[in-house]
């Protein structure tokens, strides 16, 4: 195939990706945090949520950075974060493309390397996620750029890859690490003056971080970390589920352990090298317990370099088949062509085996715009120095500008180093809580009942007001009712937010004052 065609295929591989992300049009709340973490930098209050509190209640250096960088040229924020995620998934197949031609004989045809970013932009889970607004495909990008520049051993881009991964993602580290000691047992040739000058950076990068993160917020890790783990074996069990139905949602478990095992196992280091990042990658998600968050956004980091592996063993297999076998080549471009529409079709599949695809409907269609419209009615109704307390909190507090109090502890220290019985039984991230602690603080708003919003208005004199009948919900908020504070300091509303839409939550009496009132976020 020559390159003109090639070319023209990539360019179309492109543009059916941009559709297939348009077709999710996907937009994560948490995406919001981010959002709110750039302004108040770009405002002058420093990478805070809250301004005069330092928590690093984020998990992306780079990516805050990057959203900041459009937020201070003056682009919308919401516009822009999509965009350059958009931009990223696209990076992502292209650099995928390179990793598979990097891999492919000198010999190999070309066309071959299109499998692995024909899987990557076939895939539901990364097209959904690419412009939610998250350092989702930023992070894959910079993962398959890293591993390729590691097997061909160029030191000083693969050190300063390592280093932008460092700054990305937190679970980079082990990930940078094992490309680090596979690259020097596969290549003992290679002087250990290239390979401390390739790896300097990221390890730099690393110092740099932990000392602005210990002297800045205070802490070793980033508050996200504190307030989503904690669950030891349970945690473990639960991220090992969480690995397993991701596979069974997509391209079936077979598909994606027998090419990384055959990585690992084999004689080829630059095989190796791959799988051996692919397995961290996995390790990272079982270790933290997966992600409550839908369409198996953990796993995608790994996603080209898996497509990459079970592109090389397709084409080895193609070449074994034809000096093996008696079939023609016609019959045997038929069982390729099948092989391939198979992988293609169960990544291309919405997740099936799991409630990932129903709770990303959900989340787009239903809460995300609520949470915005219940941003804006406080943004137009509260007055300066008040707040909520809430989950979740990104849309919510972005729209409004207040002093927020996350009930579940991503930006707040308190609940997040909280220890709570029962950690990884529960939704990844949404099981710490302290309801005694949140009354303590006074929010003026309450919204409780994951930001309660029904086509009726509530009736105030009921009780209880908000009934907390989903028992995931009821698990992080009950404690909100041990005592009677609520019902002595706080008073129910319902309020229209819009079209047969009604914001329901207990609002703090006049006679009440909020503890350390805080001017609103700019």
């Amino acid at each position: 195939m020559d390159s003109s065609r090639l070319r023209l295929l990539g360019i179309g591989l492109g543009a059916a990706f941009v559709l297939h992300a348009a077709q999710y049009n996907f937009l994560s709340d948490d995406g919001f945090i981010v959002l709110r973490y750039a302004s108040n930098l770009v405002a002058g209050h420093g990478l805070v949520f809250n301004p005069g509190e330092r928590v690093e209640g984020f998990s992306s250096w780079l990516w805050v950075l990057l959203i900041a960088g459009g937020q201070w040229l003056g682009l919308d924020a919401v516009v822009f974060a999509r965009v350059t995620g958009l931009v990223c998934g696209l990076l992502t197949l292209w650099v995928t493309w390179r990793l598979g031609r990097a891999l492919l004989p000198q010999d190999g045809a070309p066309a071959w390397a299109l499998f692995a970013p024909l899987i990557v932009a076939a895939n539901s889970s990364f097209a959904c996620w690419a412009p939610a607004g998250l350092e989702t495909t930023l992070f894959s990008c910079l993962v398959t750029t890293t591993a390729g520049a590691a097997i061909a051993a160029r030191p000083l881009a693969l050190g300063v890859l390592a280093a932008l991964c460092v700054l990305t993602r937190p679970e980079a580290v082990l990930l940078v690490a094992v490309m680090a000691i596979l690259q020097q047992l596969s290549t003992p040739r290679m002087q250990w003056r290239t390979w401390v000058l390739a790896w300097t950076l990221p390890a730099a990068a690393l110092i740099g971080q932990l000392a602005v993160r210990c002297l800045y917020y205070g802490d070793l890790l980033p508050n996200t970390f504190y307030a989503k783990t904690g669950g030891a074996s349970a945690q473990w069990s639960r991220g090992l589920a969480y690995l397993l139905d991701y596979a069974g949602d997509h391209e079936g478990l077979p598909f994606a352990i027998i090419p990384v095992a055959i990585g690992l196992l084999g004689a080829d280091p630059q095989l190796r090298l791959l799988a051996g990042v692919v397995v961290a990658a996995w390790a990272s998600v079982v270790a933290v317990g997966g992600d409550g968050l839908p369409m198996y956004r953990f796993m995608l980091p790994a996603l080209p370099v898996t497509a990459a592996l079970t592109g090389v063993l397709i084409e080895r297999g193609y070449r074994l088949a034809s000096t093996t076998f008696t079939a023609s080549a016609t019959q045997q471009r038929i069982v390729l062509g099948l092989l391939i529409a198979v992988l293609t079709v169960a990544n291309l599949r919405n997740p099936q085996d799991s409630p990932h695809y129903d709770n990303y409907v959900y989340h787009q269609e239903v809460e995300v715009p609520r949470w915005v419209r219940a941003g804006v009615w406080l943004r137009d109704n509260a007055r300066p120095g008040q707040s909520f307390a809430a989950v979740p909190i990104g849309a919510v507090s972005y729209y409004s500008g207040l002093r927020a109090y996350d009930m579940l502890g991503l930006t707040d220290r308190h609940i997040a180093h909280r220890q709570m019985p029962a950690m990884g039984q529960g939704i990844a991230g949404h099981e710490k809580h302290d309801g005694a602690y949140i009354l303590q603080q006074r929010p003026t708003y309450l919204l409780v009942g994951n930001i309660n919003v029904t086509s009726q208005p509530r009736d105030t004199t009921a009780r209880p007001f908000i009934p907390l009948r989903n028992p995931q919900i009821a698990a992080r908020e009950a404690d909100l009712f041990d005592d009677a504070t609520i019902e002595s300091e706080y008073e129910p509303r319902s309020v229209r937010i819009g079209d047969d839409e009604y914001l329901n939550f207990y609002q703090l009496r006049e006679g009440g004052k909020p503890a350390n009132p805080a001017s609103p976020q700019s």
